[in-house]
């Protein structure tokens, strides 16, 4: 069973600051789009067999780098990684779960560089169907989509 929210931090102490933080940096968006149970469903769908996405960036505010869910692992570790608040490290490039609640957007870009791991080969220049990956996903409810010529985002918090 996956850690609550609570149990990801080293003390209460540490998880009432994070909330402050949180507050705080939520105050600088005008919009908020995406609740933890809409997150859940949609990295679910993501990651889901025959899913057209082959490729996705997570961009959190707080994290110091963008990460990338890892689209190579058997289905049951999806179902165990996609927690009720979380995402968890062993889905994605991440050294820590991302909590939705710092999803600032994710993005599915057009053309991207797919690496195996632990090969000494260069990364292969691949792509994926930006128009399939919109119509997949608008089946699955409303999100605040911006589709672009390169890459298409779903945001969670807009300025």
């Amino acid at each position: 069973m996956a850690p609550c929210l609570e149990e990801l931090f080293a003390s209460p102490q540490h998880y009432e600051r994070y909330k402050t933080r949180l507050g705080k940096k939520l105050g600088e968006f005008r919009f908020g789009f995406m609740s933890d149970a809409k997150w859940r469903k949609l990295f679910s769908a993501i990651c889901a067999e025959g899913s057209p996405v082959r490729h996705c960036e997570i961009y959190d505010f707080f994290g110091s780098c963008v990460n990338e869910i890892k689209f190579a692992l058997p289905a049951a570790d999806y179902a165990q990684g996609i927690c009720e608040n979380y995402i968890s490290q062993r889905l994605t490039t991440s050294e820590k779960p991302t909590l939705y609640a710092e999803i600032e957007y994710i993005e599915f870009a057009k053309f991207y560089d797919f690496a195996s791991c632990g090969a000494l080969l260069p990364p292969e220049h691949k792509s994926q169907d930006l128009d399939a990956i919109a119509r997949y996903l608008e089946r699955l409810g409303k999100f605040e989509m911006e589709p672009g010529e390169q890459s298409l985002k779903i945001y969670g918090y807009r300025r």
